[in-house]
């Protein structure tokens, strides 16, 4: 159901290793399998890494040099920590919080959101749980001159106000993690609305429906905390991103709920490959089996939307060769397309409840599947950022900043950009059997630069690498008492 499953919390690249043994037990290592592995990794890349061109072109990545340190690291490996190490650090260069490299363990695998779940265990099945990295970010409350607001959405959204030195009062509104998938309560309390219970079984359709059952309980929760503050008579309203490593699509509800103007999404460029060929082919089967039955106004946008993907589907089909960027030479051509989309869809903004509740309407504009209403709050608006913001968040920052509704305070975020579309395109190498994951599409902000970039505040705040928790929090209230007019 989700266009973008991509938008997970992103930290790292990630490895996980199996175990290895020591001493005596050591098996010798088998260097020309480990560079037949390092130059899979390198064809993946070529072949469909959507930011391996920004990487060139805006890191000025000096691909052939690393080619050579990373090979010579593999030829002095003595171990298979050690070769994994050098691949490692090969994909560091890159700065994409999406190029992963992951070894299983053996053991049981864990829960697969979207897969069919066990009788007696649906919601865990589903994939509902706590995040497994989970940080508080800056912490008002350890502030004097912060005052907790409840509200019946308080559990999910912490609220407050800030007493500020220059005698206003702001709202804060912490939104710790995008979507409902990290609370296994709401997938519980939305199964008997849905006639469902613990012990159903449940497909990707049925989780389509929990999710955004799910999510629509997350909104109303949502609104709720904002309508608390606003009760409050706050001066202006703070969103407090830091340390929210992303989530869910369900970001662009809560955006469009802080403000009256209409939110733009981002285009969305693709990676020519088979994987976007399908994506495209099945974007506009769903839009076709819709057709017959539109009218009027929504059956123009079916027509808009069938041509998108069509032009979609002819960019997927052409194929860029970039394995020249290796040699550092020059290429004629790109390996990334934009066909006109968006992000959420054929269109960028569509009114909630225009569009009718039928498959082809994510297509079109993917918000649709949700309830929810534009400016729930349209007063000032503040979201406070640092270098743990990431992937879902960032896209809420950007879209809030592009459209000149909110100001960015903090310090640089990530720089996850977009993702992994529909599960991506993995690769599993051969001889160790890592799966290699990285981002098959590229979110483009207003001004046409790529997410993955990161966002620059509108106003820095000054934090140092030693401050505490109080100290952190206490900086970033020096500097709202200085923009809060």
């Amino acid at each position: 159901m989700q266009r973008n499953a991509l938008l997970v919390a992103i930290a790292s690249i990630v490895l996980v290793f199996a175990p290895v043994a020591t001493g005596a037990d050591v098996p010798s290592i088998d260097r020309a399998a480990w560079r037949e592995d390092f130059a899979q990794i390198r064809a993946a890349i070529a072949s469909h890494d959507a930011n391996l061109e920004w990487s060139v072109r805006t890191r000025h990545l000096d691909l052939a040099q690393l080619v050579t340190t990373t090979d010579g690291a593999l030829e002095a490996a003595r171990t298979d920590d050690e070769a994994r190490s050098a691949l490692l650090t090969f994909l560091k260069a890159f700065g994409d919080g999406h190029l992963v490299l992951t070894w299983q363990t053996t053991g049981t695998a864990s829960a697969t959101p979207g897969a069919t779940s066990a009788p007696g265990d649906l919601c865990t099945g589903q994939g509902y749980g706590p995040p497994t990295h989970h940080s508080a970010g800056v912490d008002f409350s350890t502030l004097p001159a912060y005052t907790a607001v409840p509200s019946a959405g308080s559990q999910w959204f912490p609220t407050g106000t800030l007493h500020l030195a220059n005698g206003l009062t702001v709202g804060v509104l912490r939104i710790q993690i995008f979507g409902a998938r990290w609370y296994p309560e709401l997938c519980t309390a939305v199964l008997p609305g849905l006639g469902l219970s613990a012990s159903s079984a449940c497909d990707d359709a049925c989780g389509d429906h929990v999710q955004v059952a799910a999510e629509n309980l997350l909104t109303r929760r949502y609104t709720d905390a904002i309508t608390a503050l606003e009760r409050s008579h706050v001066d202006a309203l703070v969103v407090n991103l830091t340390a929210n490593g992303g989530g869910s699509d369900w970001e662009e509800v809560a955006a469009r709920e802080l403000s009256a103007r209409h939110l733009i999404a981002p285009h969305e460029a693709f990676v020519r490959s088979p994987h976007w060929v399908s994506e495209f082919q099945q974007q506009r089967a769903d839009v076709l089996a819709d057709l017959p039955k539109a009218k009027d106004t929504y059956r123009q946008l079916l027509q808009q939307a069938a041509q998108l993907a069509a032009a979609g589907e002819r960019e997927a089909a052409m194929n860029c060769d970039r394995a020249p960027l290796w040699n550092d030479l020059p290429i004629s051509c790109t390996q990334v397309a934009d066909a006109g989309a968006f992000t959420t869809g054929s269109l960028g903004w569509a009114a909630p409840g225009s569009l009718p509740n039928v498959p082809s309407a994510e297509d079109v504009f993917y918000p649709s599947v949700y309830a929810y209403s534009e400016g729930v709050y349209s007063g000032p608006l503040f979201v406070l950022v640092d270098g743990k913001s990431a992937s879902a968040s960032e896209r809420f920052a950007a879209m809030l900043q592009d459209a000149h509704v909110a100001r960015i305070l903090g310090s640089h975020t990530f720089g996850a950009g977009c993702g992994y579309t529909d599960g991506g395109i993995p690769t599993t190498l051969g001889h160790s059997q890592a799966t290699l994951e990285m981002a098959d599409c590229v979110q483009l902000r207003a001004d046409g630069s790529n997410a993955v970039a990161g966002i620059t505040p509108d106003v820095l705040v000054p934090w140092r690498a030693d401050d505490n928790t109080a100290q952190r929090a206490q900086r970033a209230v020096d500097v709202l008492a200085d923009v809060v007019r």
